[in-house]
């Protein structure tokens, strides 16, 4: 275990995603998923349960979703990082998710190593969501 380790919350509204996330992560040593919620709403009080570094949060859920989730988190707590998770390459979830302050916006398949390197890029950014905002890379 490393010393430091980023806290990350898991946010999507399918229980089984959130799992798999959890365990793709898991290989990861420098990374420790510290909480899920199902919702945007979810993830508002468990931000203030578990303190997270960064969010992963999926941009279309029911009840609160995403883009509306990240604004309301860029807004009460600047220091954590947001990173959308879409369906989308770059469409309307993409582009909605970097508006409300999503650093970088990823595919749901990404692997766990491009889910590692966006979570260790946001997290080590002095000014989340502002100025060299990060975009998913072509592979």
């Amino acid at each position: 275990m490393v010393a430091t380790q980023i806290r990350v919350l898991v946010v999507d509204d399918s229980a089984k995603f959130r799992k798999v996330v959890r365990q793709l992560l898991t290989s990861e040593e420098d990374i420790a998923v510290v909480g899920e919620a199902g919702d945007g709403a979810a993830a508002l009080v468990k931000i203030g349960e578990v303190t997270p570094d960064v969010v992963l949060m999926d941009c279309s859920m029911p009840g609160m979703g995403g883009v509306e989730a990240t604004r309301l988190i860029r807004g009460r707590h600047p220091r954590i990082h947001v990173i959308g998770l879409s369906n989308e390459e770059q469409g309307r979830e993409f582009q909605e998710m970097r508006a409300a302050g999503a650093e970088a916006v990823i595919p749901k398949a990404a692997g766990h190593q491009e889910i590692g390197d966006a979570i260790r890029t946001s997290a080590t950014s002095q000014f989340p969501a502002g100025g060299a905002n990060q975009e998913r890379r072509s592979q």
